[in-house]
């Protein structure tokens, strides 16, 4: 009964989300942000412009998604996603599942994602990141100090290098 009521996934739509997965994973800012809506919204509350900010980190950590199961009914492709990021994996989580997410198009351009995390990914990453900031804090304190901004972690691509090379040292020191 779900197939009839979901349409074939190659529509224009489907080629959208394909695009931006190609756009994405080639770190091809220009060309992922001519897929989006300037009112686009992400999970209700990051606009264009902080997907910009976003994906300029995340390219820099060497994010790469996989988008699988897509189907679509009406403008919205459904789909899950895999994120394999060099931030993640040092932690000790190779990929994160992302089940049930959406892109809704309106005019050929994506104005809505919805991203949605397995808990158990979600968990198992901050417990990683628990485990690791607590040795940090005994052991490198002072750099990691330095990756904070009002008591809050920041996540851009002007620290990236700081991060890894903590994450490193962190993974040498627990062999």
């Amino acid at each position: 009964m779900l197939n009839i009521l979901l349409e074939d996934c190659d529509s224009e739509q489907c080629e959208i989300v394909n695009k931006f997965e190609k756009f994405y994973n080639e770190h091809n800012l220009e060309k992922l942000l001519s897929l989006l809506s300037d009112s686009l919204l992400i999970d209700g509350s990051v606009d264009k412009n902080g997907f910009k900010e976003e994906a300029e980190s995340e390219f820099a950590f060497n994010n790469k998604i996989i988008i699988t199961h897509k189907h679509q009914k009406g403008d919205t492709v459904f789909c899950d996603f895999e994120l394999y990021s060099d931030f993640n994996k040092l932690l000790g989580v190779d990929k994160v599942h992302y089940d049930g997410s959406h892109f809704l198009l309106q005019n050929n351009l994506i104005i809505e994602i919805k991203l949605v995390q397995r808990q158990e990914d979600m968990r198992l990453l901050r417990r990683s990141f628990k485990t690791f900031v607590e040795w940090a804090e005994k052991n490198q304190n002072d750099k990691l100090s330095k990756l904070k901004q009002n008591g809050n972690y920041v996540f851009n691509k002007k620290v990236v290098e700081n991060w890894l090379s903590l994450l490193k040292l962190w993974n040498s020191n627990k062999s």
